[in-house]
């Protein structure tokens, strides 16, 4: 345990220093763990989303979203939402389901957390996207790899 501990350690670093998201199972800053990742993709050729999406569970149990190295296509109402299809392509996939709104996007581009509450079971959730309210546009979806509670 002690020697994966120690290759998970030098693996979040090494990943860190390269701009990457950690793998899961890393441990990261304030000791929180990667739980989930997914890689942002475009939704179309006008709305557009790079970086990474890692979910992270801190030693306390709360969870939070971090987009990093984080790029999207600027919108109007734009909101960060889990959703329980596995990779969306349409606004339709976004609304099914249920989907819990973690919050306005802070910012079109860089690193930005969400909180997930806690009633949230993430296992129930396939993706994190990028998603226009008002005009009913997926912007970007990250399919969740790793999704446990």
């Amino acid at each position: 345990m002690l020697r994966r501990d120690f290759l998970l350690r030098i693996s979040a670093g090494v990943s860190a220093a390269l701009g990457a998201a950690l793998p899961i199972g890393a441990v990261g800053a304030e000791g929180a763990t990667a739980i989930a990742r997914g890689r942002f993709r475009d939704a179309d050729f006008m709305h557009r989303g790079t970086g990474n999406a890692v979910v992270y569970r801190r030693p306390d149990g709360s969870r939070f979203l971090r987009f990093e190295n984080f790029k999207v296509t600027a919108g109007p109402d734009l909101h960060v939402v889990l959703v329980r299809h596995p990779d969306p392509d349409s606004a339709a996939q976004v609304r099914q389901g249920n989907p819990v709104y973690l919050g306005m996007l802070k910012a079109v581009e860089g690193t930005q957390e969400y909180e997930i509450p806690a009633a949230i079971r993430l296992a129930d959730f396939g993706s994190v996207v990028v998603y226009c309210k008002i005009f009913d546009v997926l912007f970007a979806p990250a399919a969740l790899v790793g999704v446990g509670g």
